[in-house]
C-alpha cells in the first residue's frame, strides 16, 4: 500500500486524494487560518479552529470514506488544524487515550490525520510504536495516572519503544487509526518558521462501530488500504 512501512494490522487505513477541495483547503491553512498557542496538560500546541466551509471541505469526504471502512454509523466529532515548525520539536509518543470519554457518545473512538502539504522527504509523517510493556495500544484498563506518567516520563524516550511503521506525509492523504494506538509525529521536529512554510495537518476524532476487516488485510477501495506491509523499520 502507498505510504506505509512496517508490519502491523492496527493502523486502520491510508487514503490518497481524499478531499476534492484540497488546494483551496491548503491555501486557507497557509494564508487565512488563525493559529494560536494552546496548553493541554504540560504540552504546548499551535492550533487553529476550522471555519464552517473549510471544515466541510475536509470532514465530509473523510466521513464518507470512513463510513465505507468502519461502517455507516461512523460520525466525526472534532477537527482542528495543527502547525509545527523547526522551532522546538520534542518527540511525543502517545495514544489518544481518553478521547472516548471526551466525546461522551459511547462509540469506539478513532483518530485521523490529514496532511496539508509537501514534506522534506518520505521519512516525514506519522510513526506508530510498540511500548516495551503495553504493546501497540494503551489498554482501557490503564488509569489516568499511568497514562500521565507515560507522557511525562517515557513519551520521548526511544529506549522504551520500537517503531513498527511509518505513514509518509503526502498532500491530501489521510491516515486513520484506532485512537488508543501509540503514535507520534515523525521526526519530532517540523520545518519552516510559520504557517506559510511549516508542517500543517488537520487532526480529527470520531466514533462508530468496530474495525471488522483490518486484521484480514482487505482493500477498502477509494485509493485506501489497511496497513499490511512486510518490511521492518528502526
Amino acid at each position: 500500500m502507498a505510504g506505509e512501512r512496517g508490519q502491523s494490522s492496527k493502523v486502520l487505513c491510508v487514503s490518497d486524494d481524499i478531499c476534492p477541495e484540497w488546494m483551496g483547503l491548503t491555501r486557507w491553512l497557509r494564508e487565512s487560518a488563525v493559529f494560536r498557542q494552546e496548553m493541554y496538560g504540560e504540552d504546548r500546541f499551535c492550533l487553529a479552529k476550522l471555519e464552517t466551509d473549510v471544515e466541510r471541505w475536509v470532514v465530509e469526504p473523510i466521513t464518507r470514506y470512513l463510513r465505507g471502512v468502519i461502517g455507516p454509523e461512523y460520525q466525526n466529532r472534532i477537527a482542528f488544524a495543527r502547525l509545527s515548525t523547526k522551532e522546538g520539536g520534542i518527540l511525543r509518543i502517545h495514544s489518544d487515550y481518553g478521547i472516548g470519554q471526551l466525546l461522551k457518545t459511547g462509540g469506539t473512538p478513532y483518530a485521523w490525520v490529514w496532511y496539508g502539504g509537501e514534506a522534506p522527504s518520505e521519512e516525514h509523517g506519522t510513526a506508530f510504536f510498540s511500548h516495551h510493556l503495553y504493546g501497540d495500544t494503551l489498554s482501557h484498563d490503564v488509569d489516568n495516572a499511568e497514562h500521565d506518567r507515560l507522557l511525562r516520563e517515557e513519551s520521548d524516550d526511544l529506549s522504551q519503544w520500537t517503531r513498527t511503521s511509518l505513514v509518509s506525509m503526502r498532500p491530501n492523504r489521510i491516515v486513520a487509526y484506532p485512537a488508543d494506538r501509540f503514535h507520534g509525529q515523525w521526526p519530532a521536529q517540523g520545518w519552516g518558521s510559520s504557517q506559510r512554510d511549516g508542517r500543517i495537518v488537520i487532526v480529527g476524532f470520531g466514533d462508530g462501530g468496530g474495525v471488522t476487516d483490518v486484521a484480514k488485510g482487505r482493500d477498502m477501495g477509494h485509493g485506501g488500504a489497511v496497513e499490511r506491509g512486510t518490511s521492518t523499520t528502526g
